[in-house]
């Protein structure tokens, strides 16, 4: 498939997927100079279909996968298309002549934030395979979908206000009873519903759960199992006698409730061990584990997120995870306790990490068995207050494969390793293959090794707020290491800094140095290469993809292009977050406003009360308490590029951005601070509408 993706620059980027390098060069060569005219282009297709024969169909399917919205003049000569990429765009909905494409095998739409709504022609498309809604919240799938029988691969996301949506406009059912159990040929099916979502608890069972025995080719499932009883309730489905959860070869399950992380852990993190095979997420538990331990036991990801009383994983069968990360289980002492029978535990692990364990005392408790943790080659140990021990010298002699250790925010750490494993061990060089430490807010931390020489290959040592570490011992560490990252204090008060000053770097205490600490502490950039080949789409996945930026953005923005689209992002994120949250389609003039209230807090511009004594001075000697808030004209523009942003995306029209109600706040927000301030703000002729101020 060739791919050609248009953005309001005008400039064609140009991917191969299959076809002959003629008939891209041909392509290519032709429609570059056309511009950005997208009716040219579709003309000069169809002028090369003689020469490129079924190329013509996918480049179509590229040339429709820009900025623009509306899709349903083109469809009339699209009839021979069997691939359509749409993804990331802001497509607002699919025409009913989308049952024109009768030959249509793979249509993606993942990503598109707009599209609510799909069309009940698309029961027409009979050589459908692949129907990929990913990341596209959309509010109820029709009936007439029952109609594709040959339907392999089925990705949906559904908003959390589909119930309200559905109530509104008459709809019998988000998803049709006994629709999926149609979809005799379906070999992946992956529904992602919005943790708002309180209607899910029984959709999943009457419409999904009820109808699995009938999928007997499955074998891809994710899903979201908010309750015990749902959870109970998938375990005892079964083909014959045989639990349908054992026959699936990626059964990818979270259980339980989902909530915002407090702690701070990437969402891309999250979002990345999600996408993980056989990954199981388990979050909000209390209680008995044992509706999960079956499940656990066939995991390769087990992500436990704020159980509030399992006390070790050794309860459960760990021997084929390769990937754990925990957060927030406060009651958790040990990972593994070897008062627990179990052999080989961790034996397949290669990726551990752990925030903010309140009461962590130990990754391990007692003799650690043979091939435990042989495999592991990322550690990341992240705020755990009560921590003592990281490593012990049975665990040293395991950790053949560790490449990356991350320890931050654990106050008690006085050394990686524990006082009592160093007897006897330093002629031993341990942890051979580490290329990287990094240690945080360890104000204990006193050693690195307490005298093993650990790292022959360390490449990077990072030190931060450290302060007692006072000596780099040549027995602790090598002298081959390149780089020895930390702060200038820090390295100051080092007593044999001059042994290691050739590779000192120095970190800046400016605006970005917390950034960068956070950057270089994310496990994330690890966990992909740990994970590449591991997971990920399916071979059923649509072959094509675009950058998730491309939504809004040209391939070379402009600095203005990039404020706005910075803007809309950042709205849409306080509708979501708002309490309660609003759906943009049920967004309005007033919720505009009060995201502009919101920023006003931000500001740094002092504008006086009525009662202060600097009232009305432009230019006052003293200072005052009054508040400190944006100033006017940053509100203006804000504004501004909201609704360029709008009218740039072919939005359906509404007044939420361009209302006599904004107006008069913006009029509001200049009068006062001119008073406040004794000034006048200039605009442009055209002051009395805020809209056609030029954008700063």
């Amino acid at each position: 498939m060739l791919l050609i993706g248009l953005w309001s620059s005008g400039v064609p980027l140009v991917g191969l997927r299959s076809a002959s390098e003629d008939h891209v060069s041909l392509i290519t060569k032709r429609v570059r100079i056309l511009g950005g005219n997208l009716q040219e282009y579709l003309r000069v297709m169809d002028s090369l279909e003689g020469e490129v024969g079924d190329t013509v169909a996918h480049l179509k399917a590229g040339v429709l996968k820009s900025s623009f919205t509306m899709i349903a003049p083109y469809f009339e000569s699209l009839s021979t298309l069997k691939e359509l990429d749409l993804s990331h765009t802001n497509i607002q909905s699919l025409p009913p002549s989308i049952s024109m494409l009768s030959l249509l095998v793979n249509l993606t739409l993942k990503e598109c934030s707009m599209l609510l709504v799909i069309p009940p022609e698309i029961g027409m498309l009979k050589n459908l395979r692949t129907f990929d809604l990913e990341g596209t919240e959309i509010m109820y799938l029709p009936k007439e979908m029952g109609k594709l029988e040959n339907l392999q691969c089925l990705r949906v996301s559904f908003c959390a206000y589909a119930d309200e949506y559905k109530d509104y406009n008459g709809i019998e059912n988000i998803i049709p009873r006994a629709m999926m159990s149609k979809f005799r040929m379906l070999e992946e099916l992956s529904i992602c519903v919005n943790p708002n979502a309180k209607w899910w608890e029984v959709e999943v069972i009457e419409a999904i759960l009820e109808n699995l025995i009938f999928l007997r080719c499955l074998h891809t499932l994710k899903l979201h199992l908010p309750t015990a009883k749902e959870l109970q309730y998938f375990l005892r489905l079964e083909y014959g006698h045989v639990p349908i959860y054992s026959t699936l070869q990626d059964l990818r399950l979270k259980a339980g409730h989902s909530e915002q992380l407090t702690s701070y852990v990437k969402t891309e993190l999250v979002d990345s061990f999600e996408k993980l095979e056989k990954c199981l997420k388990y979050e909000n538990g209390e209680g008995s584990t044992d509706d999960i331990k079956e499940l656990v036991s066939q995991a390769k990801a087990l992500f436990v997120c704020r159980h509030w009383t399992i006390e070790t994983l050794s309860i459960f069968d760990i021997r084929r995870l390769k990937y754990c990360l925990l957060v927030e289980c406060n009651n958790m002492r040990n990972i593994v306790d070897a008062d627990y029978s179990m052999e080989n535990a961790f034996k397949f692990l290669k990726y551990l990490a752990v925030h903010s364990m309140k009461n962590l005392l130990n990754i391990w408790k007692g003799p650690i068995t043979r091939n435990s943790f042989i495999f592991l080659q990322v550690l990341a140990l992240h705020t755990c207050p009560d921590l003592i021990t990281v490593f012990t010298r049975q665990m040293l002699k395991n950790l053949i494969s560790l490449t990356v250790v991350i320890v931050e925010d654990c106050p008690k750490v006085k050394s990686l390793v524990s006082p009592g494993s160093t007897d006897g061990s330093h002629d031993y060089i341990f942890l051979k293959r580490l290329r990287k430490i990094l240690l945080l807010d360890l104000p204990e931390l006193v050693s690195l090794s307490n005298g093993l020489y650990i790292a022959p290959k360390l490449e990077t040592l990072l030190v931060f707020n450290c302060m007692k570490l006072d000596c780099l011992s040549h027995y602790e560490l090598s002298s081959n290491v390149k780089e020895i990252k930390g702060e200038t204090e820090w390295w100051d008060a080092l007593r044999n800094r001059n042994e290691w000053s050739r590779a000192f770097v120095p970190l800046k205490r400016d605006g970005e140095l917390m950034n960068q600490l956070v950057e270089d502490t994310n496990s994330l950039k690890d966990f992909h290469k740990l994970h590449q080949g591991h997971g990920g789409p399916s071979k059923t996945s649509s072959s094509t993809s675009v950058p998730p930026d491309s939504r809004l953005l040209p391939a070379q923005s402009s600095f203005n292009e990039t404020k706005k689209h910075l803007d809309w992002e950042m709205f849409m994120q306080f509708l979501k977050f708002r309490k309660p949250p609003v759906p943009f389609f049920l967004c309005n003039s007033g919720h505009v406003i009060e995201f502009l209230k919101y920023l006003n807090k931000f500001g740094d511009i002092r504008v006086h009360v009525q009662n202060c004594v600097l009232f009305g001075h432009p230019n006052p000697a003293a200072t005052c308490f009054c508040p400190l808030r944006e100033a006017w004209g940053t509100i203006e523009v804000i504004a501004t590029r909201l609704h360029a942003a709008y009218e740039e995306n072919r939005l359906p029209y509404m007044e939420t951005f361009a209302s006599n109600d904004l107006q008069a706040y913006l009029y509001e927000i200049r009068k006062s601070q001119e008073d406040a301030m004794g000034i006048s703000f200039k605009t442009g002729e055209n002051k009395s509408n805020f809209v056609q101020i030029h954008l700063l």
